[in-house]
């Protein structure tokens, strides 16, 4: 038995040879769906390859196809699809079944807020449609399939709703954060100064709280989270910093306006005249004085460069006004919100130069509080450069006030009844208008953060915001900003008035009679300026001049030799306390004209840079704007009846930029009337409305004079005529509509869609029929319609269209929505090879459309929504990807398997088709190279085939390479009387549609 079957399998080879190439192959054929189960409206791909084919075609009405190839249907209803395939071996055919599912349900899912205190409650709320069950997670459980649910975690979760119906399941998910961790931080940047000279530097600083980590940006990267750096800026840049904790996050910039040669002035008050006189320090020349109020004491230009800010000790009154100013009336209003008797002395302003801190130089007597108090005055410009203000008291006398550098406290140096003197510290933030706690008549005190047991006269920061400089009558003391601790006395006389160098090392302090300046590396006087009779002094931006108050005179002294280089007279009784000089911010100025002469009090407006502020025109019809340096749109308000030339202007500002004028002139009025409906029968009612445009009145005939747009219902007895006279300074402009009055019948109309929901991207057709129209038209931009017909739309949100018809009977109107949802993500997922060789590598690629994330399992992790990934696995893997996006939650699958695995599934299939006899079947696992001869061998052999695959012992592999594997069996054979165990060859190759198959064994 044993030699008859070595026979047999050897004489395989044989007929192997022998039969090669003697007959005509029958074709074969294969064809998948994919999905093969669909929801309604969606579509599936066939796809199908043959072999020894000429032709081919597939039932239910798609006809005649390539022998290879793919195809979209969409069925209605299940299908089965049946190809036919012809060769010169025959026919051959192959089907599949696409099955329709009922259409996936769809949901909308949210929750307001989405990020709630603890304790604190958010809104689920959800909207379904072809849903029969709707469960929520996290607890919920089952809901209506529309409705809204509040809910109140005690920790950041996520609430996941399903939604299932007879076209599947599909779900969506919302996140509600719960802040369980502390406060929010919080954190001030500030600047020596907003404005510098090409080249110049800068010492930004900043104080936060709360804060775990804390960052600047261009270039400076990880900080502490207060400090203070030098920074060289090129051109105009803004800083950020940015802290965060485990609650969140907080920020805030500052802008250095970087130019080349920056005009600086001084502002000096003199009391003797009641104005300010202003100087050019580039030429050391009055340019002119600005009248103020009564008794000006202090003079301070904000950071920003726009405004400067004058206290009128002897009046009560704040005068405020810009740059641009070098003479004439200040721009000046009633501080202290009419707290009556208070005399504003002592100006200190945040870096952004929008909020302004004054403080009474006197104390008034409180009859509501029974005690003497001084008040704060808050000042504070919007983006419209409008003021807003309001004040605060405190039952102590006020002596100075500084702003931290980085512009998040204001230190105030005081003394009271029973104080011999404290300099307190308040969060300046909070003290900002509508920050106040009890607005207008609250306690300053209430708002402390803290006090430092010194009575000063005067008080400056080292530009880095590490030292705090007091001056008293000793001398000055020196306290460590962070630790609000005495560090150092500097005993040098009654010391009245300080200023600080910009790059900390000297500073200057003036008794009634000297200027000392003092090196702060050793606190040591280094030089003695005499003057005459000093009254406050201030130093040149840059830090070259520094100039003092001495009598009527303005003494300039160069801070390189310590000694006056230019004296300049004032006249009467100046004064120079505040910080007096600085750069000014750039102008913009231009004209509006009408009919040639000045429009006066016209509006414009200025966008650009973050900045939108408003200004009007003067008498003379003239405007500015004090703005940095860049690129701005001007834009003058509309004018009923009159148009701009041009409409706007785009100015790029570099210091000054002149000439920017516009030209008024009328305009012709528009009139439109329209009467709805436009038949009525008798005694019924029309709605008459009309507009027009650039009309200041307006009338219309039948009726009077109404207003240039409206409506009115009107009822006339015969058809009328309503004529409608829009009129403006431009001119007149009419219009007319006609109403008819008899009994014909009102229009009808049936309006809808389909379908009426739709996924965004995809389309619906609107239908319309109506009886006794003339004419019709559709909203949302479409305009006249025949009065009966369809219109495809394809809306981007869900609309609610809305059809008018008109008739000799009137109008009449019908609306239809169509509600458009978030589409599904789909995803695309496959793996080359697919089969892998030992020790090999395969590529994962994935695409996928509407998605916002995506994730691999098996350790790969969160991955791009479409792309790429070389993965090595040691045995048969299956990937699942997950994409997540606006419209829920898609997933797909891909199997990598091992080569040596899969060709034994391969082996072992065909002893499978062996042991069952089925040639047929058998042959399908060789190549297509092989596949006719191996038919021909095994029909000859078909009786013996289940015994030979008994008698197969395992396979094993001897190498792999390139689309090629060999494998090898052994089988006993008896020769010569004796048994040998005899190896066989089995070679595999993998065909072009990458399907591996037996070569030959």
């Amino acid at each position: 038995m044993q030699t008859k079957k070595s026979v047999i399998f050897a004489g395989l080879i044989i007929l192997f040879l022998a039969f090669s190439s003697i007959y005509a192959v029958k074709p074969t054929v294969n064809i998948s769906a994919s999905p093969e189960r669909i929801n309604l409206g969606k579509s599936s791909t066939l796809s199908w390859n043959s072999t020894n084919a000429t032709s081919a075609s597939i039932n239910n009405d798609i006809g005649t196809v390539p022998v290879n190839g793919t195809k979209s249907v969409s069925p209605a209803a299940t299908t089965t699809y049946i190809i036919t395939v012809t060769g010169s071996g025959g026919k051959a055919t192959a089907r599949v079944k696409v099955t329709v599912l009922p259409p996936l349900p769809t949901v909308t899912f949210s929750a307001s807020p989405g990020t709630i205190a603890q304790g604190g409650t958010s809104t689920l709320s959800w909207s379904t449609t072809s849903a029969s069950t709707v469960t929520i997670s996290a607890g919920v459980g089952t809901v209506p399939v529309n409705g809204s649910l509040n809910v109140s975690p005690t920790q950041t979760t996520l609430y996941v709703i399903t939604v299932s119906g007879p076209g599947g399941t599909v779900s969506k998910s919302a996140l509600v954060t719960v802040n369980n961790y502390g406060v929010l931080p919080t954190v001030s940047l500030g600047a020596s100064q907003l404005i510098v000279k090409a080249g110049d530097w800068v010492t930004l600083t900043w104080i936060s709280s709360n804060a775990e980590t804390a960052a600047i940006n261009n270039g400076i990267g990880t900080v502490q989270g207060r400090g203070g750096q030098k920074v060289y800026p090129s051109q105009t840049t803004t800083y950020t910093i940015s802290v965060s904790n485990s609650v969140g996050t907080a920020s805030s910039s500052v802008t250095i306006q970087v130019k080349s040669n920056p005009r600086c002035y001084a502002y000096v008050p003199n009391a003797g005249s009641n104005k300010v006189n202003v100087i050019d320090t580039a030429t050391n020349t009055v340019l002119g004085n600005i009248t103020v109020g009564n008794y000006p004491y202090s003079s301070t230009i904000c950071a920003d460069g726009r405004r400067v800010v004058t206290a009128n000790s002897g009046s009560g009154i704040v005068s405020i006004y810009e740059t641009d100013s070098i003479s004439g009336d200040a721009w000046a209003f009633s501080g202290i919100c009419d707290y009556l008797g208070v005399n504003p002395k002592y100006i200190a302003v945040l870096p952004n130069g929008n909020d302004i801190f004054m403080a009474s130089g006197n104390q008034l007597w409180d009859s509501g509080l029974g005690r003497y108090i001084s008040i704060l005055d808050v000042y504070f410009f919007n983006s419209s450069n409008s003021p807003l203000s309001s004040w605060r008291k405190i039952d102590r006398i006020i002596f100075s006030m500084a702003v931290h550098p980085s512009g998040a406290r204001l230190y105030m140096a005081t003394s009271g009844t029973s104080d011999p003197g404290n300099i307190l510290v308040f969060d300046a933030k909070k003290l900002e208008i509508g920050n106040f706690n009890n607005q207008l008549t609250g306690d300053l005190s209430a708002d402390l953060i803290s006090s430092i047991p010194l009575l000063a006269s005067d008080l400056a920061f080292s530009p880095d915001g590490k030292r705090l400089y007091a001056a008293n009558s000793n001398g000055l003391t020196i306290v460590d900003v962070e630790t609000e601790t005495v560090i150092d006395e500097i005993p040098i006389g009654n010391i009245t008035n300080l200023k600080i160098h910009r790059d900390g090392t000297l500073i200057y302090a003036s008794d009634a009679q000297n200027i000392y300046v003092i090196e702060t590396a050793t606190n040591l006087v280094s030089a003695t300026i005499p003057l005459s009779y000093a009254k406050g002094m201030s130093l040149h931006p840059d830090g070259s001049k520094l100039y003092a108050v001495d009598g009527s005179q303005l003494k300039i002294i160069d801070t390189s030799n310590n000694t006056v280089t230019v004296t300049v007279d004032l006249g009467g009784s100046s004064s120079g306390y505040g910080n007096f000089v600085g750069y000014l911010s750039s102008v913009i100025r231009g004209r509006i004209t009408l009919e040639g002469n000045g429009a006066e009090y016209k509006h414009i407006s200025l966008v650009g840079n973050g900045i939108n502020s408003e200004e009007n025109t003067d008498v003379n019809g003239n405007y500015t704007f004090l703005v940095p340096d860049g690129t701005y749109t001007l834009q003058p308000e509309k004018i009923t009846g009159y148009a701009y030339s041009p409409e706007n202007l785009q100015v790029s500002l570099n210091e000054i930029a002149n000439g920017n004028d516009f030209t008024l002139a009328t305009v012709p009025p528009t009139a439109e009337i329209t009467a709805n409906p436009v038949h009525i029968p008798v005694g019924g009612y029309t709605v008459l409305e009309w507009t027009s445009t650039d009309a200041t009145s307006a009338n219309i005939t039948n009726i009077g004079s109404v207003s240039p747009t409206g409506s009115c219902s009107v009822s006339p007895a015969t058809t009328t005529t309503y004529t409608f006279t829009a009129t403006g300074p431009g001119g007149t402009a009419t219009a007319a509509a006609t109403v008819s009055v008899g009994d014909e019948l009102p229009p009808g109309i049936v309006f809808g869609a389909s379908p009426t929901t739709i996924e965004r991207g995809q389309s619906a057709i609107l239908t319309w029929t109506t009886t006794n129209a003339v004419s019709a038209s559709i909203d949302n931009g479409i305009g006249n319609v025949l009065v009966n017909g369809s219109q495809a739309v394809t809306p981007q949100q869900s609309t609610t269209y809305i059809i008018t018809v008109i008739g000799p009977g009137g109008s009449s109107n019908a609306q239809v929505t169509i509600t458009v949802t978030e589409p599904l993500p789909q995803v695309q997922f496959n793996a080359n090879p697919a089969i892998l060789p030992p020790g090999q590598s395969a590529i994962l690629t994935w695409s996928s459309v509407n998605t916002t994330s995506a994730t691999i399992d098996n350790g790969i992790g969160t991955v791009p929504t479409s792309g790429s990934v070389n993965v090595t696995p040691t045995q048969d893997t299956t990937y699942t990807i997950t994409v997540i996006g606006p419209g829920g939650t898609a997933m797909a699958s891909v199997t990598v398997k091992m080569l040596a695995g899969h060709l034994q599934s391969v082996w072992d299939g065909m002893k499978t088709a062996m042991l069952a006899g089925d040639v047929s079947q058998v042959v399908n696992y060789f190549d297509e190279e092989t596949k006719s001869n191996y038919l021909e061998i095994f029909d000859t052999i078909s009786a013996q085939l289940p015994q030979l695959a008994a008698d197969m012992r395992e396979i094993e592999p001897v190498y792999f390479e390139d689309g090629g594997a060999q494998f090898r069996i052994k089988r006993l054979e008896i020769l010569v009387g004796n048994e040998y165990d005899v190896t066989y060859y089995i070679y595999f190759v993998r065909g072009e549609d990458g399907v591996w198959r037996i070569l030959k064994y």
